[in-house]
């Protein structure tokens, strides 16, 4: 399984990647959402792991990219901590 990682934060990034890995997947990598979905556009991948908040294209904008080209099932692993509510895609 290739998988696509969108997250701004360096160290997270690296987690996500050694962690991907070590479970035997391969992985692409962006440091923001505009990157992400470049990324997807030209490679092969078959799920997507995104922060919510990143520069020039949030998680949101990203996963709402996905949705309306029914690219994907939308599935979320966090909410919003301020407001305890899962972002509305």
């Amino acid at each position: 399984m290739r998988i696509l990682i969108a997250e701004d934060d360096p160290a997270s990034r690296l987690i996500l990647e050694a962690t991907v890995d070590q479970l035997g997947h391969e992985f692409a990598s962006a440091a923001d959402g505009e990157e992400a979905w470049r990324l997807f556009e030209t490679s092969h991948i078959d799920a997507v792991i995104s922060d919510l908040t990143m520069p020039r294209m949030n998680g949101v904008e990203l996963c709402r990219g996905f949705a309306h080209a029914q690219l994907f099932n939308i599935h979320t692993l966090s909410f919003d901590l301020e407001h305890r509510q899962a972002p509305n895609f």
